[in-house]
């Protein structure tokens, strides 16, 4: 339907209207970030790529939007990359040694350079970008941001004839910014991950967390520290890490003091408040009420729900609820605690107390809702995987045999991917 140009004219695109089809939502009610516009930016690539292969478009017009675009997604994932490093700085207590206008520019040869400057502030940072920033450099000469965006600088100059730039091979193209994308969007990936990994406050001022648990597993078992052989170990790490004996002693004082570093040296430190007893009810519990269909969709119709189908459900959860009864509250919530853990991603077992704490201080806690919860062998699935990021050998031992029993029985799965 055609608008008359008066009417047009009122119209402001850029506030709500909810008469019209397509609204984007932005800023404080979109959640606006530089990852969101990267990820915007891409997907401009894709479409106009997908434009010039089918035709929709004249290539020798829509190269200048796609180049620029191509161009701002490595702009904006290297300054996402600063910024989390910055942020690892901050954890760590470093000093940031990056100017703050260089976090402005548009130059991606001097981008490239502070996050070369950066390398220091974890070893695994050199990794990450190593190969990215070697693909960066088709795009140093433009390094205002403007060559695909205006015909002449300010004094007239025509800027693509002043790098002799005739010819753009679209395909050659396409697939070096595909890999580049590629390793930048790993980068931020990994260093979001290192940045979560500092924040658990596992770390000394030359190795990361990643570096004590690879320790841990290098490192003899706790028990045949008095012999010699120790010394020997010890010095090989020393070696391999270039520690002084100062900071590997430091080292294994974190290790015998993390649950997960310490079932590496075979020294089991407990998490939770949960009885051995407990641990052999619930996996009983987990036994007796999984059946044989668990895994299937259960549909039932408003018309099946009559008086037997409730009778059965009733006798179901009370049957549930004797096989739990000497399962304390603190058990019940430490169980939930690890598989809380895996739900919501976290990998650290430095925060496993936040966890239970976040059921242990439920004011709304209800036992019975309690018990159907956990009592279930796909949760139980969970609480394994938990206990494992947590390294609770010993609990895993009391549990893991009637998960295997049930998985055989059912040719169910006995591990939670």
């Amino acid at each position: 339907m055609e608008i008359k140009d008066d009417e047009l004219l009122k119209k402001d695109p850029f506030k709500f209207d909810r008469s019209e089809g397509h609204i984007a939502c932005v800023g404080n009610n979109g959640g606006t970030t530089n990852n969101t516009i990267l990820e915007g930016f891409k997907s401009a690539v894709l479409i106009i790529i997908k434009d010039i292969r089918d035709d929709s478009g004249i290539q020798d017009e829509l190269i200048y939007p796609l180049v620029y675009s191509m161009r701002h997604c490595v702009e904006l994932a290297l300054k996402i990359s600063i910024n989390l490093i910055k942020d690892i700085c901050d954890k760590k207590s470093l000093k940031f040694v990056i100017e703050e206008k260089t976090l402005f520019t548009h130059d991606i040869k001097k981008l490239s350079e502070a996050v070369k400057q950066l390398y220091i502030i974890d070893k695994r940072i050199p990794g990450l970008f190593d190969i990215a920033l070697d693909y960066a450099k088709d795009f140093y000469f433009d390094n205002h941001s403007d060559i695909f965006r205006y015909e002449c600088t300010h004094t007239g100059k025509k800027m693509l004839n002043e790098f002799h730039i005739t010819h753009i091979c679209i395909d050659i193209l396409e697939k070096k910014f595909l890999r580049l994308y590629e390793l930048l969007d790993d980068a931020i990936y990994d260093l979001i991950s290192i940045k979560e990994e500092y924040s658990v406050n596992t770390w000394t001022n030359n190795l990361s967390r990643n570096d004590i648990e690879q320790i841990s597993k290098e490192l003899l078992p706790r028990n045949r520290w008095n012999e010699t052989d120790f010394d020997d170990n010890k010095n090989e790490i020393k070696e391999k890490y270039g520690l002084s004996n100062k900071e590997l002693t430091k080292a294994i004082d974190i290790v015998q003091s993390n649950p997960l570093f310490a079932n590496n040296i075979k020294v089991f430190i407990p998490l939770g408040k949960i009885k051995e007893d407990e641990l052999h009810q619930y996996g009983n519990l987990i036994l007796e009420i999984t059946e044989p269909d668990e895994y299937e969709t259960k549909v039932c119709n408003i018309g099946e729900v009559n008086d037997d189908f409730i009778e059965e459900l009733a006798k179901n959860e009370k049957k549930r609820y004797s096989l739990a009864e000497d399962i304390s509250n603190k058990a019940l919530f430490s169980l939930a605690a690890f598989a809380n853990m895996v739900e919501t991603r976290d990998k650290y077992c430095e925060n496993y107390q936040e966890h239970y704490n976040y059921f242990k201080n439920d004011h709304y806690f209800c036992r019975d809702w309690f018990i159907s919860k956990v009592g279930n062998y796909s949760f139980a699935l969970k609480v394994l995987k938990g206990m494992e990021i947590c390294g609770q050998s010993e609990y895993i031992n009391v549990l893991l045999p009637y998960i295997k029993k049930i998985a055989k029985d059912y040719n169910f799965p006995s591990n939670y991917e």
